[in-house]
């Protein structure tokens, strides 16, 4: 046996380092201390992302309400309310639903909540309340809610969240879509996900909207009947489904309506 053969090393000169860095106490604080910036990061580009939104959307209904109340002032106050309340709370309707993702999206950033914590649920339950929740809305508009769905939406997912996910696609089309529009709900099991689909004929988007949705430089337009529309919503519906190894597809012609389908995990069957 030569010295050479007494003196190799087992391995070559890469697999050895990399066995040491694995081993190394101090280079496991350095990959830990990177994983605690890599999620920091990911917080403030959140936080960057509502912030951008908040600027441009809280702005606009808080400075509607407050012309509307001095509007008021030195007037018969009873005429005038008669005259703007429809107004006054439909812009307090939109606040209060930016407030409520809002606390929603804190919730979900600073709560540990970036896992799904998922469960098998019926959506369908989900759905049907939801549709019940905006039923006097899509009345007072004259849109027709129509729910093709038959039997369960079985899922594996976390139920509150899909349920914020669900209530702001329908509050959505509820919004784009004019007096004597349809809104069609339906869903479909494809291999071990199920998707459910959401077609509104609405005032839809253009191109250039579509691909902007999901950055912090898009904003909604006012709604059919002056509704204002929060890019924070879906934000974090998008938020929701990437947490839940679902997908979103958004499908639209400008002045003809909007489809959108999210894809969900099928419920887990035990047997």
């Amino acid at each position: 046996m030569t010295n050479n053969s007494l003196h190799k090393p087992k391995g070559d000169k890469n697999s050895l380092i990399a066995n040491f860095k694995k081993s190394d106490p101090i280079q496991q604080k350095l990959d830990n201390a990177e994983a605690r910036i890599a999620l920091l990061e990911q917080k403030c580009s959140h936080k960057d992302k509502i912030l951008a939104v908040l600027a441009h959307d809280l702005r606009s209904p808080l400075s509607s309400i407050s012309g509307l109340i001095s509007v008021f002032e030195g007037k018969d106050a009873q005429r005038e309310l008669e005259l703007h309340v429809s107004e006054l709370k439909t812009q307090l309707i939109s606040v209060n639903e930016l407030m409520n993702n809002l606390l929603r999206w804190a919730s979900h950033s600073f709560e540990d909540a970036y896992s799904s914590h998922a469960t098998n649920i019926d959506a369908a339950s989900i759905l049907r309340l939801n549709m019940e929740l905006l039923d006097f809305v899509a009345k007072e508009k004259n849109i027709q809610l129509i729910n093709t769905t038959t039997g369960p939406i079985e899922l594996f997912v976390n139920q509150d969240q899909v349920d914020i996910i669900l209530r702001n696609l329908l509050l959505n089309a509820v919004k784009f879509t004019g007096s004597g529009g349809t809104i069609t709900i339906s869903s479909q099991v494809n291999n071990n996900n199920t998707e459910i689909t959401i077609t509104d004929t609405g005032v839809g988007m253009s191109p250039q909207q579509l691909g902007t949705l999901f950055s912090s430089t898009h904003f909604s337009n006012y709604g059919t009947s002056g509704e204002k529309g929060f890019g924070l919503g879906l934000l974090l519906c998008k938020e929701y489904l990437d947490i839940n190894n679902g997908t979103i597809t958004i499908t639209s012609e400008l002045n003809k309506g909007t489809a959108i389908t999210i894809m969900l995990p099928s419920a887990i069957n035990d047997q």
